[in-house]
């Protein structure tokens, strides 16, 4: 008996239990005794309806030391048949089948506690996120960590480009055409500051880093009544608290660009940091390049590009009822091309704070004072010239939120902008500028009400004006929508709205490129408005199977065009002349279909649109819009294969674009001169449809100091099909005996983009 117990214990010491074993082997070991742990470590509270129960053995635990609060969620929640959701410090879980959640939910708080015993509540219901409201889609950090990303960079822009609805416009760049809309109408806000340039290298990049964003809502239609001053869309992106207990971060260096991000307590569970740090290094290969070449040609040639952009966040805890923050970002593009021949550069600097405040059990306040500047600078060819751009914001907002009652919640509260756009233009020692200053003061109230058990509605309305030079706008734009509960598995959303854009981009070419310049609306150029019936029918089917269903109809109008031809930077000094006003309208139907479970996702999305334009300077009727895409077609499919490896595929299809050639031609007088054409209306051809398709590998593994690394693979356009994005119709010389006047047109398109492999490396810590 003695030899025994000796062995057991010896084989205890070379073996000893893990903590996960001891989990399963220990009934008392529960998911709320985990729930407790990361209570206790991370500072989150647990929000669940209270029909689930928590009093079960947790098949695997949590080391808060070692892991992030979303790596311990994903231990204790992954095979428990729960869903997890962060709002702040708050965790949401629902179960995996329950039908009767709303999509893009969250939890109506009617009590907040700081203690973990008994934060139950008995009803879900959609009211902070709004799903009465068509055209909406939040995107969590999560979904950017799905195995893929163009150069194996994630990214926010080219997430939201695979959503139907959306056009992306020239290949690789980051444009967002929603709707019919023109890419300068969309409005983004980076932690609810309006931001002017959202691109990085000329938009194979956006301005959004991932390491540290939270979530992005997203809303094409139906928009609340708290958003104003773009036409088609709104891009809310929030970046996140740093953690108030622990520190840790990740670093990541891919094909084209490094990334540090790191966060962690400075009073521990009273304020926080979290830091996001990005660079591009290209230049670490194109200046050695430049350099050889200069002196194996002995000439003047210079080639860099370069981009960095910065990240930070500082947040005190007063209280629970009271909390402060201050968030910054920062971000620089350099471009240079043989010294003096081509100098492009831009970027943004943002800064904001917010003091989130609990009134009462009932009434919460956020106040935020703000800053925001966008500038740019272009210069060409060997002569002294350059071109300058600046725009920027000061403004102060202040947000009430007020839930009187179950049936309400009533949100309202105002704003004021100082707006100054500045272009300017030197040559020889002369400048240029048109500099002009607005103030926009705006109010809005909106009310969710719960009529009956089925049928919610948002009903609002903002108020918006612009004051500027001789002329002062007013607007009052409604806004409805109306949501009912078919029964269990299916709902149906209705929605109109109206938005005011006030200022407009002055572009001389449709790329969406920092040599364009902001400026406001005037005595002569009018404000945008646009107007957008949706509706939509939503169901949940068995299986896990999700069907969305929305169509829509929208008008623009006052919207701008730039006509003549100017080269690439449009005149400062005659901008008014060289824009003209015309209208817009676009309608279509978008289909989602949906199907996923614990390893696997598949989504399809399906787009039929129409987009038109009416500019009577052009042309005397409707012609469909450069970007009318009649079909998109976008196939997506994750799967996670064991625990260390998870794969991508996309497929995209989308008509072509269209473009304005010639169309006849009249004949000279003479043999041998150049025929005069003409086009019989803009936007006359369409390109070949466009398609590729997209795969990425995730690969994991954990390091002998207990963190994890992730090695991703992305091939973009992998089975390299050269789709064209540009295009002409040419004149060519071919006299013959049939053709006298010795000319011929001729077309051409152009495909530059093949098979893109790319890698990166992340290390979280």
């Amino acid at each position: 008996m003695k030899l025994l117990f000796k062995a057991a214990f010896i084989l205890l010491l070379l073996f000893p239990p893990t903590y996960e074993a001891l989990a399963r082997n220990d009934r008392s070991n529960t998911i709320k005794e985990q729930m407790k742990v990361m209570h206790e470590h991370f500072g989150v509270n647990f929000i669940y309806d209270s029909s689930i129960s928590v009093d079960v053995p947790s098949e695997k635990a949590c080391s808060p030391g070692k892991m992030s609060l979303e790596e311990c969620l994903e231990t204790v929640f992954g095979n428990s048949g729960l869903e997890w959701e962060i709002h702040r410090k708050y965790i949401v879980l629902t179960r995996k089948d329950d039908r009767r959640r709303p999509d893009d939910y969250t939890i109506f708080i009617e009590e907040q506690k700081d203690t973990i015993d008994e934060c139950i509540f008995t009803a879900l219901t959609a009211r902070d996120r709004n799903t009465t409201q068509t055209g909406f889609k939040r995107i969590d950090r999560k979904s950017f960590d799905t195995g893929y990303s163009l150069l194996s960079s994630p990214d926010v822009i080219k997430t939201l480009q695979q959503q139907p609805g959306v056009a992306g416009g020239t290949e690789l760049l980051s444009g967002l055409y929603v709707r019919g809309g023109d890419g300068a109408d969309n409005l983004y806000l980076i932690d609810g500051v309006p931001i002017y340039q959202t691109s990085h290298l000329l938009g194979l990049f956006s301005s959004f880093n991932t390491d540290v964003t939270e979530s992005v809502d997203f809303y094409k239609s139906g928009f609340p009544a708290r958003y104003g001053g773009r036409l088609s869309s709104v891009v809310d992106v929030r970046t996140r608290e740093g953690d108030f207990n622990e520190y840790h971060g990740s670093f990541s260096i891919g094909l084209l660009d490094g990334r540090l991000q790191f966060e962690g307590p400075v009073v521990k569970e009273k304020t926080s940091f979290n830091i996001g740090l990005r660079r591009s290094w290209m230049d670490a290969i194109t200046e050695p390049a430049s350099l050889i070449i200069r002196k194996i040609n002995g000439n003047e040639f210079r080639l860099r590009y370069a981009f960095r952009d910065f990240n930070a966040n500082v947040t005190h805890r007063f209280s629970d009822a009271s909390i402060l923050s201050f968030n910054l970002y920062g971000g620089k593009d350099d471009a240079k091309y043989n010294r003096t021949a081509l100098s492009l550069d831009w970027g943004n600097l943002i800064g904001s704070l917010d003091w989130d405040c609990r009134l009462s059990d009932i009434h919460e306040l956020e106040t935020k004072v703000y800053f925001s500047r966008y500038d740019a600078g272009f210069s060409a060819g060997s002569t002294l010239s350059r071109n300058i751009s600046e725009t920027s914001d000061l403004g102060l907002k202040t947000d009430f939120s007020l839930r009187p009652g179950k049936r309400h919640h009533i949100r309202y509260g105002a704003s004021f902008q100082h707006h100054t756009y500045h272009p300017r233009h030197y040559k020889e020692g002369k400048v240029m500028s048109d500099m002009r200053q607005t103030m926009e003061p705006s109010a809005y109230v909106e009310d969710e009400i719960i009529v009956t058990e089925d049928i919610t509605t948002n009903v609002g309305v903002r108020y918006s004006a612009i004051v500027t030079k001789g002329k002062t706008y007013h607007d009052v734009q409604p806004r409805a929508a109306l949501r009912f509960r078919l029964n269990d598995n299916a709902s149906m959303n209705l929605s109109y709205s109206e938005m005011v854009q006030n200022d407009h981009q002055i572009a001389s070419n449709y790329l969406q490129l920092p040599t364009s310049f902001w400026m406001p609306s005037t005595e002569r150029i009018l404000p945008s408005r646009s107007r957008q019936a949706a509706g939509g029918l939503y169901f949940s089917l068995p299986h896990n199977v999700r069907v969305n269903v929305e169509g829509y109809f929208k008008t623009m109008d006052n919207i701008l065009e730039f006509r003549g031809k100017w080269g690439i930077y449009p005149p400062i000094h005659l901008w008014e002349d060289a824009m003209v006003a015309g209208k817009g309208r676009s309608w279509g139907v978008e289909t989602e279909v949906s199907w996923s479970d614990e390893k696997t996702s598949l989504n399809a999305f399906y787009t039929l649109s129409w987009s038109q334009r009416l500019f009577e300077d052009f042309y005397p009727d409707w012609y469909r819009d450069r970007n009318d895409n009649r079909h998109k077609i976008t196939l997506t499919a994750t799967r996670k294969i064991g625990r260390r490896c998870e794969v991508y595929a996309g497929w995209n299809f989308h008509s072509g674009n269209l473009i304005t050639v010639e169309s006849q031609a009249l004949a000279p007088e003479d043999i041998g001169s150049w025929p005069e054409t003409f086009y019989s209306k803009p936007n006359n051809l369409k390109l070949p449809d466009y398609h590729r398709l997209d795969i990425g590998f995730n690969f994991r593994r954990t390091t002998v100091r207990g963190n994890e690394s992730i090695w991703n693979l992305s091939i973009y356009n992998a089975y390299c099909h050269m789709n064209p994005i540009l295009a002409y119709l040419g004149e060519q010389y071919d006299f013959t005996k049939d053709n006298l006047y010795g000319f011929s047109f001729v077309g051409e398109a152009f495909g530059m983009i093949p098979v893109l492999p790319s890698f990166s490396y992340t290390l979280k810590f």
